[in-house]
């Protein structure tokens, strides 16, 4: 499994944390330290990465599309 961006974000692009880095959709993200592990497992709870298949390749994958719907200045509760 590898790990790959669906939304940009910013990151840490060292282990020490001083250098930052911006994560782009579909940059895959490397996992040769722990550091990087534990910086794909945040990314992965807080919705910005998934954990995909090895052989699929960067063109087939498909964010997935929507947006939160708004209420549009009506009231959750209803009016009273």
């Amino acid at each position: 499994m590898s790990i790959r961006m669906i939304r940009p974000c910013m990151g840490a692009a060292d282990s020490n944390g001083t250098t930052v880095r911006l994560y782009q959709i579909n940059d895959v993200l490397p996992l040769d330290e722990p550091w990087q592990h534990k910086l794909a497992q945040i990314f992965i709870m807080e919705g910005y990465a998934i954990e995909v298949p090895d052989g699929l390749p960067v063109n087939e994958f498909k964010r997935p599309l929507g947006r939160v719907k708004k209420n549009h200045g009506q009231d959750p509760a209803g009016s009273r």
